[in-house]
């Protein structure tokens, strides 16, 4: 789960309350959460991932940081500098709100 401050937004977390993730199945009461705090100048976070290992779902927190935003998060995953800004633009321009 990826958390991105929006353009017009707040320009970093640490200007905002601390994140809460939770996860929850429909209709039904949460069975994983925790806060991100501590943060300061970033402006994008992977709050959380979600995988399959032998057959069951698992859950990780990560609560890792980027100040340089979407784009320093999707280049850090792999993605060239340019690739990685353009794909981090259009994310955000299209972005549900």
């Amino acid at each position: 789960m990826l958390l991105v401050l929006p353009p017009g937004g707040p320009l970093r977390f640490g200007a905002v309350p601390a994140p809460h993730v939770a996860l929850a199945e429909a209709g039904g009461p949460e069975f994983a959460s925790f806060a991100l705090t501590g943060l300061d100048a970033e402006t994008a976070l992977t709050a959380l991932e979600l995988y399959r290992r032998q057959g069951a779902w698992k859950v990780r927190a990560v609560g890792q940081g980027y100040a340089d935003g979407l784009a320093g998060l999707l280049a850090d995953g792999g993605l060239a500098a340019p690739e990685a800004a353009a794909l981090a633009e259009e994310a955000l321009r299209t972005a549900v709100r």
